[in-house]
């Protein structure tokens, strides 16, 4: 049961892996990632009953420049409807605008650009998860001497960390798109050393070890759980009548 948790989580990484190497644009997958960094921004910022003008724009601004672009900012000028929906479709338009500008300055560049940058984060992270998800298992039987369930517990926590793993993602790979300045020979040079490495390094393998099981077909998806969404722990109750009590 324990293997299954992995087993599901894995997929979901392999279907996005194999989305992004069958596909000659990101374009799609990369807006829907721009999609939800806004709208994790506005809720963090913004507010539906406070007004536009005085939310901390400095501090959101702040945040936007530190993690997507130095010259990235947004102000109440920006927001043309009220509350944190505003805000996310104003902030999902401003990182639009500044992809749309690093698009035209790499050029004929981008595609690989936005491959490799998608791809290596993914595998970087994602082996790093694998990391602290053998830590978790190796902890989690002290969870039975505090009267927990420990597959219980295991299955609770490896979601919310493959939840940040998610999160975590979508930024590096949208900020690191936006940031990369390279000269012209650079270019040609970084991708490559880029197209060598996948050569070497694909397949890889997306679990310790056994990709017998490994999807025929792309997988989309987003590890979310909603109110009325089936709880996690297998009970087959709603989220909200079990453990999102």
């Amino acid at each position: 049961q324990y293997d299954d948790v992995m087993n599901q989580q894995r997929k979901i990484v392999y279907g996005m892996r194999k989305e992004i190497l069958s596909s000659e644009s990101q374009s799609e997958l990369l807006e829907d990632f721009m999609y939800f960094l806004a709208e994790g921004l506005s809720v963090d910022y913004g507010h539906d009953k406070t007004a536009t003008d005085d939310w901390n724009w400095d501090e959101l601004n702040r945040s936007l420049q530190a993690v997507f672009h130095p010259e990235m900012s947004i102000s109440s000028a920006d927001v043309k409807k009220s509350g944190i929906a505003g805000l996310s479709e104003a902030l999902f338009e401003k990182l639009k605008g500044r992809f749309a500008a690093k698009k035209e300055e790499l050029g004929q560049f981008m595609p690989e650009v936005e491959k490799m940058f998608s791809l290596s984060t993914i595998d970087q992270l994602w082996k790093d998860h694998l990391k602290a998800m053998d830590h978790l298992r190796e902890g989690i039987g002290l969870r039975g001497y505090a009267q927990k369930d420990p597959l219980l517990e295991y299955k609770k926590e490896s979601f919310l960390m493959f939840k940040m793993m998610d999160a975590q993602i979508k930024q590096e790979v949208i900020a690191k798109i936006l940031n990369v300045h390279l000269a012209p020979q650079q270019e040609e040079a970084a991708i490559e050393r880029f197209e060598e490495k996948m050569e070497r390094d694909v397949p890889i393998t997306m679990s310790h070890g056994d990709a017998e099981d490994q999807p025929k077909e792309p997988v989309r998806a987003e590890p979310k759980i909603g109110r009325n969404d089936p709880c996690f722990c297998g009970s087959g109750k709603k989220y909200k009548n079990c453990h999102g009590r």
